[in-house]
């Protein structure tokens, strides 16, 4: 977790030194609860820990291009953020991915739960296909961050 940690405070160190900006805040300790319910309804199965501990940290991120969604349905610029409706919006586009739980996104890829082999998964936006597979969701966010900060080796620790 502390190879997590020290990216997204190397981002959140980036974003406000050359963007004057704040990456999001944490997810209210009060919405906690509700956004469990609403994740289990929606996906039918629980809400991941570690995707959990994310939210506790920031709220969604974005850099690089890429987009991890965020516990709250909320939209800017045409974009939504939010990983519930962002769902319901690619399983009403694109035909076949509903056995799947999009966490993050990037023009060309999506970042994905896959539902039915219980991995998480990068796979081309387009085509569909698999281009990496992670044990678990900070195997798959670590892999993001690196991408977010433009590292080279992205597989290595």
């Amino acid at each position: 977790m502390s190879d997590i940690l020290d990216r997204i405070e190397t981002i959140r160190n980036l974003s406000e030194e050359y963007y004057n900006e704040n990456i999001p805040k944490p997810i209210p300790p009060k919405n906690i609860g509700k956004f469990k319910v609403e994740y289990h309804k929606c996906f039918g199965i629980n809400v991941d820990d570690n995707y959990l501990e994310f939210l506790n940290i920031c709220d969604g991120l974005e850099e690089g291009g890429i987009k991890i969604l965020s516990s709250t349905d909320k939209e800017i610029d045409g974009v939504e953020y939010g990983i519930l409706k962002s769902n319901k919006t690619w399983y009403e586009t694109y035909d076949g991915f509903k056995d799947y739980i999009f966490f993050a996104s990037s023009g060309l890829d999506f970042f994905v739960f896959n539902k039915k082999s219980s991995k998480y998964e990068l796979r081309d936006r387009y085509g569909g296909d698999i281009m990496e597979t992670f044990e678990s969701f900070n195997d798959m966010l670590l892999y993001i961050l690196k991408l977010m900060l433009g590292e080279k080796n992205v597989n290595n620790s």
